[in-house]
């Protein structure tokens, strides 16, 4: 579960650094390569949505690994939980067992000193 977070933290910080570089390089675009106010606003609308996508893309990778992880562990406990009822039976039969053939024994002794 711990290289699913880390993998999951790494991804976010990715995406974190994938926007400060597209708002410096935009910044960066602005004040050296002017252009027109239309073809601007496009060409920096067009930077936000790819931001936008890749973050979106970032964050659902995120919760398909956190989701899977939440499956595993619940698979994980349901196995466990089995696993302890398997031994409450096994301990209660040799429990009765133990019961039944000191049962036995207290019994022939009882029927040998009669």
């Amino acid at each position: 579960m711990q290289n699913t977070n880390t993998e999951f933290d790494r991804g976010m910080s990715g995406a974190s650094c994938f926007m400060l570089g597209l708002a410096i390089g935009s910044g960066a675009a602005l004040l050296l390569a002017p252009m027109r106010g239309r073809h601007l606003r496009t060409l920096i609308g067009k930077r936000v949505d790819e931001g936008r996508e890749t973050v979106n893309t970032t964050v659902k990778q995120g919760m398909d690994k956190a989701t899977g992880a939440a499956r595993d562990a619940k698979a994980l406990v349901d196995m466990g939980k089995q696993r302890l009822m398997q031994e409450r039976e096994r301990i209660e039969a040799a429990v009765k067992a133990g019961k039944d053939a000191y049962g036995s024994v207290e019994g022939a002794a009882e029927r040998a000193s009669a």
